[in-house]
């Protein structure tokens, strides 16, 4: 006979032999929904996630290649800016060797920088790295379309799973851990161009072409015909800068971006990377436009000499070619920009030989710093600026007045009931001189009728002949000027 206490602990062991077997089943739905939600993520990673993007075959070339030395990483500053024939050919005029290829991402953070430079680092011969870092690339907006690109182009035709743990590293890094981007690096495909997710036809296209193992320059020949390769991981779009029609206030946003400790700490990993194998490093900013470097502010030099102190207190060499002085290399807004921020093909030839000359000059002991403006200069830069660089139509443009960019904007207003159209001119740039403005309409053939000549008050009272859609213009230049502009812009106003 069992004791009441003998009897309620073999009940308890019935209830948990009975229960028991049910634990299983829960086991086993729990790793059935995983392998199902993890096929699903990588069913679609596989149609929408796009292949043979730039960068892949960048990087295809770069990992194909048998004799590279030098290494260009960066942005899409650097990508569309860094030639490496030019780079090469001047180096070799000055008597080194370099053979250089170019694996630069668009959008790339100063975080997949340093994953490029450390999957470059495994190929024997590197021993120089050239990185160019533009302001945003060192602030807190982080591209996930350029970071999964970068990603899955460092680990094309090697183990799948190398890649998705390559996200997961990066959704744990000190820039990613606390932000939601840590949860959506877990979901590639829905942070590629939007195209894909919503056209058939684009993941159709992106399915057969890997189906099909079309080659990576094959497939952007095909997807984007006005992209041009050059060779070497280096292409570009043909081209120079419309400033009529492009406008430079788009990037007055600049001014807020702010710049993120966590992209700092991976400048300051790349040296440590370098300085441990042995490997010499040279960090640039690549050229850009005055209207675009001075958006950021007055705040632009002292961020940038954050990132110019990190560098140099590895030892390592860095320069602004923004403010790179006349000796060494002068860039012209018309010739040398296909846009405000990105050089265009005569521009990156011109950057990269000056590279090569500075990089030549540093391996030599050389002293460069009289080859460009120091960032405690500023105002002396700002200076030698010699023309309204941009213009645009725009109601509040953002620039503070002690801080102006050259650039000029016509702001339209229709008045509702006088049937006045209210002009006013604003220029960023031409520090210290006046500047004097013109407005005119063109017609439907091109033919320019002038509405007020040349002055330097701002404003203009316009009053049509009748309401309708209109064309007009405005010119802006230094007053003394022997130009007949230095920039206009023009735009549709409706009255």
């Amino acid at each position: 006979m069992r004791t009441t206490s003998e009897g309620a602990r073999a009940d308890c062991e019935d209830e948990r032999g009975a229960r028991r077997p049910h634990r299983l089943p829960y086991l086993l739905k729990f790793v059935l929904f995983a392998l199902v939600a993890f096929a699903a993520v990588a069913a679609l990673d596989y149609a929408i996630v796009p292949y043979g993007t730039m960068v892949d075959v960048a990087f295809q070339a770069f990992q194909e290649a048998d004799d590279v030395d030098t290494v260009i990483v960066g942005s899409s500053y650097m990508q569309f800016g860094g030639d490496p024939e030019a780079f090469d050919t001047a180096f070799a005029a000055g008597g080194g060797t370099s053979t250089s290829y170019n694996i630069a991402a668009s959008g790339g953070s100063v975080e997949c920088m340093y994953y490029s430079v450390e999957e470059a680092l495994q190929k024997p011969g590197v021993r120089r790295v050239v990185v160019g870092i533009g302001r945003d690339d060192l602030s807190d907006v982080y591209n996930l379309q350029s970071v999964f690109a970068n990603t899955f182009a460092r680990y094309r035709g090697k183990p799948g799973w190398m890649a998705l743990a390559a996200c997961a590293r990066a959704a744990c890094s000190a820039v990613n851990f606390d932000d939601a981007n840590s949860v959506r690096m877990l979901t590639p495909f829905l942070y590629n161009d939007s195209h894909y997710l919503i056209n058939p036809e684009a993941i159709a296209a992106n399915v057969r072409r890997k189906r099909g193992g079309m080659s990576y320059l094959d497939v952007q020949r095909e997807a984007n015909g006005a992209w041009v390769y050059h060779g070497r991981g280096y292409g570009t779009y043909p081209g120079t800068i419309d400033t009529a029609h492009n406008t430079a206030a788009a990037y007055n946003v600049l001014a807020d971006y702010q710049i993120n400790s966590g992209e700092l700490s991976f400048v300051r990993r790349i040296c440590e990377l370098c300085r441990e194998r042995g490997v010499e490093l040279v960090v640039v900013v690549p050229p850009q436009t005055p209207s675009f470097l001075l958006s950021y502010g007055k705040a632009y030099p002292a961020e940038m000499a954050q990132l110019r102190d990190a560098v140099e207190g590895y030892g390592f060499a860095f320069a602004d070619f923004s403010l790179a002085k006349p000796e060494l290399a002068t860039f012209s807004t018309l010739e040398d920009f296909a846009n405000y921020s990105h050089l265009s093909d005569a521009g990156a030839a011109k950057f990269s030989a000056a590279l090569a000359r500075y990089v030549a000059a540093c391996e030599a002991g050389q002293d460069t710093r009289s080859w460009f403006y120091d960032y405690g200069a500023w105002d002396e830069w700002k200076a030698s600026l010699p023309a309204v660089d941009s213009t645009w139509f725009d109601a509040a443009s953002g620039a503070a007045a002690g801080d102006a960019v050259a650039a000029a904007d016509a702001t339209a207003d229709a008045g509702a009931q006088t049937g006045t159209v209210d002009l006013t001119a604003h220029v960023w740039g031409c520090p210290g001189a006046a500047v004097e403005y013109r407005y005119a309409l063109i017609g439907t053939d091109g033919t320019e009728a002038e509405l007020r000549g040349w002055s330097e008050d701002a404003a203009f009272a316009w009053t049509p002949d009748a309401a309708g859609a209109y064309t007009v213009r405005v010119y802006a230049r230094g007053v003394g000027s022997a130009a007949d502009y230095d920039r206009y812009y023009e735009r549709a106003v409706t009255v």
